[in-house]
C-alpha cells in the first residue's frame, strides 16, 4: 500500500511537472482534481503558479480555490508518517509543503528514513570511489606491462626505452597512492558500517521495519 501510494505520487509530480498546459488543459482541466494530484505528490505551490503562466497565453484564469482545496486534500495524503518514511528513505527532498497539523507526523518519518538512506548512501559513496580507483589501477598495470613489452623488444630505441622507463615510474607511484587511498576508504567503509548497523538499531526501537544491508 505504501510502496504505490509513493509510486502513484511520484509518476502524478513527474507528469504534471514536465508537461506544460496547453489551450485545452486550460480550458477543461478540473482544477480541484489536479490540486489533489499535486497535494498527494507533495507540490508547492509553485506548480500552480506554473499553471497560471502557462494558461495566461490562452486567456484562462485556473480556479485558485478549487486548486488550493484540491492540494490541501491530497496532502493529507502525503503528510503522513508512512509516507514521509517513504519520502526520506529514498533521499527525496521535503520542500515544507506539510500544514502544521501534519508536519509533525510527516517528519516523524521522513527524518529516520533520510537517515537511512544517508547512511546507505555514504556505504555506497566509499564502495564506489573503491571500485574506482581499483579499475584505475587495473588499467595502469596494463599499460606498465605494455611497456615493458616494450622495453624487452630488442627493436625498442633508446629514446623509447627512456621515455618508457619514466612512464613505468609514473604509472607504479601512481598506483601506489591509489592503493593507499584505498586503504584508507576501507577504513572508513568500517566506521560507515558501524553507523549504519546504529542507525538500523535506532529505527527499529522506533517501529520502522528495516532488513539490514550491510
Amino acid at each position: 500500500m505504501i510502496l504505490g501510494s509513493v509510486a502513484f505520487a511520484v509518476c502524478a509530480l513527474l507528469l504534471s511537472s514536465c508537461a506544460s498546459m496547453n489551450e485545452v488543459d486550460c480550458y477543461y482541466t478540473d482544477w480541484y482534481a489536479k490540486g489533489l494530484v499535486d497535494g498527494a505528490a507533495g507540490a508547492t505551490m509553485d506548480r500552480f503558479n506554473r499553471y497560471v503562466k502557462d494558461c495566461s497565453r490562452h486567456g484562462v484564469t485556473p480556479d485558485r480555490s478549487d486548486y488550493t482545496d484540491g492540494r490541501q486534500e491530497g496532502l493529507e495524503s502525503y503528510c503522513t508518517l508512512s509516507h514521509g518514511y517513504e519520502v526520506g528513505r529514498y533521499g527525496r527532498q521535503y520542500n515544507f509543503v506539510c500544514p502544521s497539523s501534519l508536519e509533525q507526523d510527516f517528519l516523524s518519518g521522513y527524518n529516520p528514513g533520510k537517515r537511512l538512506h544517508d547512511a546507505e548512501n555514504w556505504i555506497e559513496s566509499i564502495d564506489s570511489n573503491i571500485d574506482s580507483l581499483t579499475r584505475t589501477n587495473e588499467r595502469l598495470e596494463r599499460e606498465i606491462e605494455k611497456f615493458e613489452d616494450e622495453l624487452l623488444d630488442p627493436d625498442t630505441d633508446e629514446e623509447t626505452r627512456a621515455t618508457r622507463l619514466r612512464q613505468i615510474k609514473r604509472r607504479q607511484s601512481e598506483i601506489t597512492q591509489n592503493e593507499l587511498q584505498i586503504r584508507e576508504y576501507y577504513e572508513l567503509k568500517v566506521d560507515a558500517t558501524v553507523a549504519y548497523r546504529e542507525t538500523v538499531r535506532d529505527l527499529q526501537d522506533l517501529g520502522f521495519r528495516v532488513v539490514e544491508k550491510y
